[in-house]
């Protein structure tokens, strides 16, 4: 279980002491010296992006531990004041890793948007000057525009907050 941020740390840990195995040496370094700082969310998502990327099976305990990793990372554990699930906001710039976590990302946009909590719009004439190819336009509830910019090799794809 990973209630608390030291639990969290451990449980990051033994996971990639158990997978560590699977990924290449630098990667797993990599994580290391994340968790080393602190920055355990960007461990968590480091490590889970190279799990995919590698396609790695990890063991029933691994995945637990991650799946209570990204409870507690969410605020589902109740550690924020006992006031439930923490809503957090998008964060105003995100630089896909890989292609992959790109798909995973454009498959969370199509289900947002027929759900309805996202509405793709076009690019318009407003933004037109910044607008790249390949490009999709989306509009939160609350009215913000975001933009989602595939892959082109070498660069990832990025979806970052507009205006």
């Amino acid at each position: 279980m990973a209630g608390t941020y030291a639990e969290a740390e451990i449980v990051l840990r033994q996971v990639v002491d158990r997978v560590g195995g699977e990924l290449p040496e630098s990667d797993v370094r990599s994580v290391g010296e994340l968790i080393d700082a602190g920055e355990l969310g960007v461990a968590y998502e480091n490590l889970c992006t190279q799990l995919d990327e590698y396609e790695v099976e990890i063991d029933q305990e691994s995945l637990a531990g991650l799946t209570a990793v990204a409870a507690y990372f969410a605020g589902a554990t109740g550690t924020n004041g006992g006031a439930g699930t923490v809503v957090r906001e998008w964060e105003e710039i995100h630089g896909f890793e890989s292609a992959s976590e790109f798909a995973r990302f454009e498959k969370w946009i199509r289900d947002a948007v027929t759900e309805g909590s996202l509405t793709e719009v076009p690019v318009g004439e407003r933004y037109g000057d910044i607008a790249a190819f390949d490009e999709r336009w989306f509009r939160e509830p609350a009215g913000q525009a975001w933009r989602l910019v595939a892959p082109d090799p070498p660069f990832t794809g990025v979806f970052l907050k507009v205006g």
